[in-house]
């Protein structure tokens, strides 16, 4: 039987194999392609899920702060260069605020 859908050979180890051929005939699906083809549908389709939720926060469950979202939603809007300049300034930032003391606190020991 002839196909215009595009094909290609994959190489699985016995193990794989294995739970390739179990899928199959615990969800009846007549051939190793039907059930392979599945198997590769629900990958995509649970990376997906993964990928959007990690880019997109609960609303409910933000652990940022509406400023540090800001930061994020400008930083995204740069072009690479834009980016880069943005952290080698932050390295730079951190290199120096991390190791002076926070003057609020100078003040209330005086």
């Amino acid at each position: 039987m002839s196909t215009d859908r595009p094909r290609y050979t994959v190489s699985v180890d016995d193990e794989m194999f294995e739970q390739i051929e179990n899928f199959r005939f615990e969800n009846r699906y007549k051939t190793r392609s039907q059930a392979t083809v599945e198997l590769i549908r629900l990958g995509i389709e649970q990376l997906t899920q993964q990928n959007s939720s990690l880019l997109e926060p609960s609303k409910s469950e933000s652990t940022l702060s509406p400023d540090e979202l800001q930061l994020v939603e400008d930083y995204r809007s740069l072009n690479k260069q834009g980016q880069e300049y943005i952290r080698q300034t932050m390295y730079m930032a951190k290199q120096t605020y991390k190791k002076m003391p926070d003057l609020s606190d100078v003040e209330k020991q005086a």
